[in-house]
């Protein structure tokens, strides 16, 4: 049973209307009984809004909003769309006039670009988006109306709780590289889980307009061209940043992971050694990041 004033409830707790406020209204995470009994049903802190008091979960899945920075796989190509996997049950759909075409130009997407639409965005490609709009039947649509939202390679994803993952300002980040002698990196934070940690993509310059044969040339160039061993070892050292804040049920922001691969080179660890039980232990100990 909660004490008067409690901001946390646990599965099972009864009598909460007695304790939360006699003329409240309870939404989800409550159960209301025949006599009036409300009892909580998930495990998480309360949330107030007027009158109406609901409970969210510590665990649940991802729920989508309108401006969210989602990261996801392609998983068809259909027609003037595509059907993307961002951790819902359903897939999301990416319209192909919600596209960025290169220069940011601004026209129809005619039969050309509609033929070409696996140059863009093929079967598997993992591509960062925002989401645009989320509908009553439980369908979301994307767009990739900025040159930030593009395929992804060279790097690696991570999933994660997406309660990890909280809504801010800044989803896009540079990890600065000078200290551990290579260039910077980009860390992209989905709000659906999924993290990203790879080589910066820059957008190929001077193309006005898109040309299936020349993107596909430029992404074989970029995808498989030589990445430094000191970048590779500090993606890794990022992603494994990751992994430990995850395993450790810690918010994934920028300041946490500079926190973990700071304290990991100063023990003179390598990047694989990051999992072991004993850094774990070590960093709960000595740093009391819990």
């Amino acid at each position: 049973m909660p004490s008067p004033g409690a901001s946390f409830v646990s599965p099972g707790e009864s009598n909460l209307a007695a304790h939360l406020g006699k003329g409240s209204l309870f939404g989800h995470g409550f159960q209301v009984s025949l006599s009036d009994d409300v009892t909580s049903n998930v495990c998480g802190p309360l949330a107030l809004v007027n009158k109406l008091i609901s409970a969210r979960p510590l665990r649940s899945q991802y729920l989508p909003e309108i401006g969210d920075v989602v990261l996801g796989r392609v998983s068809e190509v259909l027609a003037k769309r595509w059907k993307v996997d961002i951790n819902i049950p359903h897939d999301a759909v990416l319209h192909l006039s919600a596209v960025h075409l290169p220069d940011g130009i601004q026209r129809r997407r005619n039969y050309d670009d509609e033929l070409d639409m696996r140059a863009r965005y093929g079967d598997r490609d993992l591509i960062s988006a925002e989401v645009q709009g989320c509908f009553s039947d439980g369908s979301v649509a994307l767009h990739t109306r900025i040159s930030a939202y593009s395929r992804k390679f060279n790097g690696q994803h991570i999933q994660v709780l997406p309660t990890l993952v909280k809504r801010g300002k800044r989803h896009f980040c540079d990890f600065q590289g000078e200290n551990y002698g290579c260039t910077d990196i980009e860390v992209i934070y989905g709000c659906n889980g999924l993290i990203w940690v790879g080589q910066s993509s820059k957008e190929a310059p001077g193309r006005s307009s898109f040309d299936a044969d020349t993107a596909r040339v430029d992404e074989a160039h970029d995808r498989f061209s030589y990445v430094q061993r000191a970048v590779r070892e500090l993606i890794c050292r990022v992603a494994n940043s990751v992994r430990v804040l995850a395993a450790l049920g810690m918010v994934v922001d920028p300041h946490n992971i500079i926190d973990v691969c700071q304290h990991s080179t100063f023990l003179g660890l390598q990047p694989k050694d990051m999992m072991i039980s004993s850094f774990l232990n070590h960093l709960v100990r000595e740093r009391g990041l819990v």
